[in-house]
């Protein structure tokens, strides 16, 4: 038998956690990239929208590239709220990470000394 045959579910969960703990400073990362760049993003749509000159030169000049850029800043735009909106979601809950995260280390110890007590483990 192989070694993963033999792993119980606390076993699986625990080095799941483990894991995602040693990945919390890449998600960390790129959640504050994406809360930089989304509102870069939606302010350089509004700008190509809302502008006077922009897009009033190019309907003249090439209407189908203007509807092009306007229908491209409107799907970026949606996209960036989208984005944003996750970003602050996962933000939330990588900052209470961990504070849980030490809790539930110091909760697995006790309760490793507890059945090392007993004789259990």
């Amino acid at each position: 038998m192989s070694e993963n045959e033999n792993i119980s579910l606390l076993e699986l969960l625990d080095n799941i956690i483990d894991r995602i703990n040693g990945l919390r400073s890449m998600f960390i990362y790129l959640i504050i990239g994406s809360l930089i760049l989304s509102p870069a993003a939606i302010i350089l749509s509004l700008i190509v929208i809302f502008h006077p000159l922009i897009l009033l030169l190019l309907i003249r000049q090439q209407p189908l590239l203007a509807w092009i850029l306007l229908s491209a800043s409107i799907g970026t735009m949606l996209l960036s709220f989208i984005t944003l909106y996750f970003s602050l979601k996962e933000y939330k809950f990588f900052t209470k990470w961990s504070k849980r995260y030490c809790n539930y280390l110091s909760r697995k110890e006790k309760l490793e000394e507890e059945l090392k007590k007993e004789n259990l483990l």
